[in-house]
């Protein structure tokens, strides 16, 4: 027999004036390779590298609060001075070997990950994640989830939120014990602002009972 039609709804959260949604292709400065490289915290104000990534930031577009990463992702990677220019011979420390990434976009929660050599953001923001089973792991993993950024997010779980679950099951509270756990949990990555980008989607049902069902899911 066909299986039963799964119990799903979807919502989507997304915070005000942050400028993570995509565009058909990425930022002016993105395209610079200037802006590759890994950046260390501190360093006197009048070296080379200071000297060198304050110029960057002067030549950064006066727009940039705006910018937003193509949906195809951008990926930095490591930049190195060239052996004859100044930052190069200044020293032998790493900031005299690799090239600074401009400054992280003011507002946007996932530039500090975009600054990450090798990182793809744009790859996490594109994904699918079937969270099956919304139990003690299974609520930390979507937690992190949603923090991260990805894409969409699908709860699967068959259980209601027991009074005994709150001692290790973060995305439910005394109010919420009765509810469906994945309603339980989505209602707290809402409503508590873990969700900053993510659409949730919940589906009620016994996975065992609908394996085709959850196959299904998981292929999307």
């Amino acid at each position: 027999s066909a299986p039963v039609k799964p119990n799903v709804t979807s919502t989507h959260f997304q915070v005000p004036n942050q400028p993570h949604a995509t565009t058909a292709s990425p930022p002016a400065h993105h395209d610079d390779p200037t802006v590759h490289g890994k950046l260390l915290r501190f360093r006197p104000v009048n070296s080379p590298t200071t000297k060198a990534k304050n110029a960057l930031k002067a030549q950064r577009p006066s727009n940039i609060s705006t910018l937003v990463v193509s949906s195809q992702g951008y990926v930095r990677m490591d930049e190195y001075w060239p052996e004859d220019s100044p930052e190069y011979q200044a020293g032998n420390s790493l900031e005299n070997r690799k090239k600074p990434p401009m400054e992280e976009v003011e507002g946007d929660v996932f530039d500090r990950q975009r600054v990450i050599c090798g990182f793809d953001q744009g790859l996490i923001e594109r994904q699918t994640c079937l969270v099956l089973g919304c139990g003690g792991i299974g609520q930390a993993v979507a937690l992190t989830l949603a923090r991260l950024g990805v894409g969409r997010i699908i709860l699967l779980d068959r259980d209601t939120y027991d009074v005994s679950n709150l001692t290790r099951q973060c995305l439910g509270s005394p109010a919420q014990v009765g509810m469906a756990k994945v309603a339980a949990a989505a209602e707290t990555l809402e409503a508590g602002g873990h969700n900053l980008r993510s659409q949730i989607e919940t589906v009620h049902i016994d996975a065992v009972e609908q394996w085709p069902t959850v196959v299904e899911l998981a292929q999307r």
